[in-house]
């Protein structure tokens, strides 16, 4: 089974999604609030995706919690249980959803070990409202340790401490 996915649903169109260096890795027994504290936190109003990225059923949706929004996207993080290896896991996922864009969502959900280790990834594009729009977003662990495979330049903004996004 793959650990990075997209899916999707109608009126979603999931762009590019990838989850770096998962070759031969193990889970642990990291969690998804060890690396993202913001998943241990009461949800909110804020919290909510939007209706056309709800439908696609790409994370838990009692997890899913807005870490940070720019002029292009939303970002959320969430968990999504995963069978690998014949045991089940709570992986982490990254969702972006793409402001200039209805119904354009990315998603890559992984083992929270290696999202410990590279961060997560989302590349997303598609038609927006005024043209071609495209999103790459990296969620990384709230230590900061993350070692992302792409080199993060000064072409990505610190959304917040989480995410790193162009």
């Amino acid at each position: 089974m793959s650990n990075g996915r997209a899916r999707a649903a109608a009126g979603v169109v999931a762009g590019l999604v990838g989850l770096a260096a998962l070759s031969g890795c193990t889970s642990s027994p990291l969690t998804p609030a060890e690396l993202v504290s913001a998943l241990a936190e009461p949800r909110t109003d804020a919290d909510v995706l939007p209706q056309a990225a709800a439908d696609a059923d790409l994370a838990d949706p009692e997890t899913e919690r807005l870490l940070a929004s720019n002029d292009a996207a939303d970002f959320f993080v969430a968990t999504h249980r995963d069978e690998k290896d014949g045991e089940m896991i709570d992986e982490i996922c990254l969702l972006v959803v793409v402001a200039a864009a209805e119904g354009l969502v990315g998603s890559a959900c992984g083992d929270p070990a290696v999202a410990a280790e590279t961060g997560l990834q989302v590349s997303i594009s598609g038609e927006g409202t005024d043209g071609r729009v495209s999103v790459s977003a990296y969620l990384l662990p709230d230590d900061g340790t993350a070692q992302p495979l792409d080199d993060l330049d000064d072409t990505f903004e610190t959304v917040s401490p989480n995410i790193r996004a162009r």
